[in-house]
């Protein structure tokens, strides 16, 4: 499976959208119904995890457990976006940002994306507020 830039949006997306502080598989999916309890939702959550994008409320993993089959069981854990996620989640919301960095996370990785989109975000908020680039 590719990881897919749109959908690590959505469940961006959720986590602050939701109102709950440490959000649960449940609470995602009732703030956008368009996200299904599956093997892609697993594996999204993993690469976020691996990212330092997401963790376990308490501190630990997503609760996400793969098995020798291909079935996946997703534990209704506590979560909670770190405060990378949430630089990450604010960076994308400036559309220019999010068009570049799908590029990225195709051919760089998740982890590169995050520090593209926070260099990219803050080029983009000087140009704003009219300050020289770094």
């Amino acid at each position: 499976m590719k990881r897919d830039a749109t959908y690590i949006k959505k469940l961006l997306d959720a986590f602050e959208g939701c109102e709950e502080s440490f959000p649960t598989v449940t609470d995602l999916r009732k703030h956008d119904p368009s996200i299904k309890e599956d093997r892609t939702l697993a594996y999204h959550l993993l690469q976020m995890q691996d990212a330092g994008l997401v963790i376990g409320a308490n501190g630990e993993d997503v609760g996400v457990q793969a098995f020798g089959d291909g079935d996946v069981l997703i534990n209704v854990y506590p979560l909670r976006l770190t405060s990378s996620g949430h630089d990450f989640a604010a960076s994308l919301r400036e559309p220019k940002v999010f068009e570049k960095v799908v590029g990225v996370i195709k051919d760089s990785g998740l982890s590169v994306a995050v520090q593209v989109a926070g260099t990219l975000a803050t080029q983009f908020a000087m140009q704003k507020l009219g300050l020289p680039g770094p």
